[in-house]
């Protein structure tokens, strides 16, 4: 987060997407323990329903 945090500007936003459930998971302990972020939105399972963001439908290989 240290890195994640040097990297953007004040009120900026990350996007962050994986089909990695440990990560997923332990991205979400640390944000929990962490006052500077603030978590706007996460779904473990984002194709289950229709996408409520059109920053979503951004697929990787």
């Amino acid at each position: 987060m240290k890195h994640t945090k040097r990297s953007s500007s004040p009120g900026g936003l990350i996007h962050l997407k994986t089909d990695d459930p440990t990560l997923y998971e332990y991205t979400l302990e640390v944000l929990a323990t962490r006052s500077d972020f603030q978590l706007l939105y996460h779904d473990d399972d984002i194709y289950a329903q229709p996408l409520p963001m059109q920053e979503l439908e951004l697929k990787t290989m």
